[in-house]
């Protein structure tokens, strides 16, 4: 029971170090400006993050895949249901953050003005 708790909270995990990992809508991430980092090493940090992600993507498969083999079929379908109850939630959390990004966002001023 632990481990599938463990693998169905992997994905979660993934979701929060992508979103750590993906570039931000600015030319810097957060990470770049709070360390002052040179562009050479921002680029060898995104790479270092590419591979662990496509690591952790694979792993989080195959644990999957080896927890599918050992439930039942009514084990399998309520499985299933609890990951797209995760996924609405994660989409649910993504729409509240782009909401309090957009209203932190200060507002653009006009050119003409």
């Amino acid at each position: 029971m632990k481990k599938v708790i463990l693998f169905s909270a992997l994905p979660l995990l993934l979701n929060a170090y992508t979103a750590l990992a993906a570039p931000q809508a600015s030319s810097h991430s957060p990470m770049t400006n709070a360390l002052n980092l040179t562009p050479e090493q921002e680029r060898k940090i995104n790479q270092i993050k590419q591979t662990y992600q496509e690591k952790i993507r694979k792993l989080i498969a195959e644990g999957e895949a080896k927890i599918m083999a050992v439930l039942t079929p009514e084990q399998k379908k309520k499985l299933e249901e609890m990951k797209r109850q995760r996924q609405a939630m994660m989409e649910r959390m993504h729409q509240m953050m782009q909401q309090r990004q957009q209203q932190a966002a200060p507002p653009h001023q006009n050119a003409s003005q």
